[in-house]
Parts: C-alpha cells; sequence; structure tokens
C-alpha cells in the first residue's frame, strides 16, 4: 500500500481495518482522524503536511525492526524506527497530554471512607438494604467502611492486619483465609438448611 492507501486508511474506518489493522482497534468513526505516526507520514508524502525529508533521528540500525520484537515495539509503543520531526513532535505532544491526564491526581475517596462501597451496593441493588452485604476485607480500615454502611464485617488475617486489629475495627467475623471463612459460611448455610 502507498501513502494514498494509508490517508485513505487513516480517514476511512472500513479501509483502515483491511489495510491497516494494527491501527483500526482505536474503532473510529466517519468523522475521526488518527493522528499516529502512519497519518503524519501519509499526509506529509502526500504534500499536505511539510517536513517529509526532515528525519528527527533514525534508529533503524540498532536491530532488526522487522523482527518479531521489532514489531511488538513498534506496536507497543506506536513508533517508526525513522520519524519526521513533526511525527516526533506530535507524538510528545500526545505523551503529554495521556500522561497529564493519567498522572493526575485524584479526588477520588479512599478507605475508610463509605462512599465507594454505598455505590457498589447501590450498583448491587441493595443499596437500601446493607444488612443483606457482606464485605470482606484484610485490613481495619476494611472493617471501619463496612461497618459505616451497616454491612457485615468479616476479616481476613493478613499483613494488613492481625486478628486482633481487625476485631478492634469493627469485625462482625475473624477468619484465617478466605478459604477458611467460606468454608465456614457456606457449613453454616448448609446445617440451616
Amino acid at each position: 500500500p502507498g501513502a494514498e492507501t494509508a490517508l485513505l486508511a487513516s480517514l476511512c474506518p472500513a479501509c483502515g481495518r483491511t489495510a491497516f489493522p494494527r491501527s483500526a482497534r482505536h474503532g473510529w468513526h466517519w468523522w475521526e482522524l488518527d493522528a499516529t505516526w502512519l497519518t503524519i507520514r501519509a499526509l506529509q508524502t502526500v504534500g499536505w503536511l511539510p517536513g517529509l525529508s526532515h528525519k528527527a533521528f533514525d534508529i533503524s540500525s540498532w536491530f532488526n525492526w522487522s523482527s518479531w520484537y521489532g514489531e511488538i515495539i513498534q506496536g507497543v509503543f506506536n513508533v517508526t524506527p525513522t520519524p519526521t520531526v513533526l511525527q516526533l513532535a506530535a507524538w510528545l505532544a500526545y505523551l503529554v497530554i495521556v500522561l497529564s491526564i493519567f498522572l493526575r491526581p485524584t479526588k477520588a475517596p479512599a478507605k475508610p471512607d463509605p462512599e465507594p462501597l454505598r455505590r457498589a451496593l447501590a450498583g448491587l441493588l441493595v443499596g437500601d438494604r446493607p444488612e443483606h452485604a457482606i464485605y470482606v476485607g484484610d485490613a481495619p480500615d476494611d472493617m471501619r467502611m463496612a461497618r459505616a454502611v451497616g454491612a457485615r464485617a468479616v476479616g481476613i488475617v493478613s499483613t494488613l492486619g492481625t486478628a486482633a486489629d481487625l476485631w478492634a475495627a469493627g469485625a462482625d467475623e475473624v477468619a484465617a483465609s478466605v478459604a477458611d471463612w467460606v468454608d465456614g459460611f457456606l457449613g453454616e448455610r448448609e446445617a440451616a438448611s
């Protein structure tokens, strides 16, 4: 495929799925433009963008880019061994935007704030009856959170909380392992039926 095919693949979702299956994972709509290395190079090749002859660097001699590991590097990091300055600038801009979004501090409530557990119980349609829920955790904060919403708090002994820590934090029950608790829970249910 030539540059025209690459450009068409970038602008046409159906064409992109056949000509460039690696890029088709983006799931384009008709109005979306794939601003990857390939699209920028294609637009430069057909003359719609300047700078085709201005290479940022050339690392094509470092190893075989057609090998399995070269394909993995290209696929995972979306790089080419000879990018133009414009391709590199676009990739760096993308990197700055994505990293600033993913590495920004979040204001999501954390344990022992009961709000995330309340939302989870509401999603399971038991938000109005938290006493019917059992929250299994291995940290004292898990026990505090379960108690705050009114759920049954089951503590599992771990490096995060000893049995004494879990009981002190309000556990209704403490077990040495999840398997031990499940065996006991199923045994209680079997005996009750």
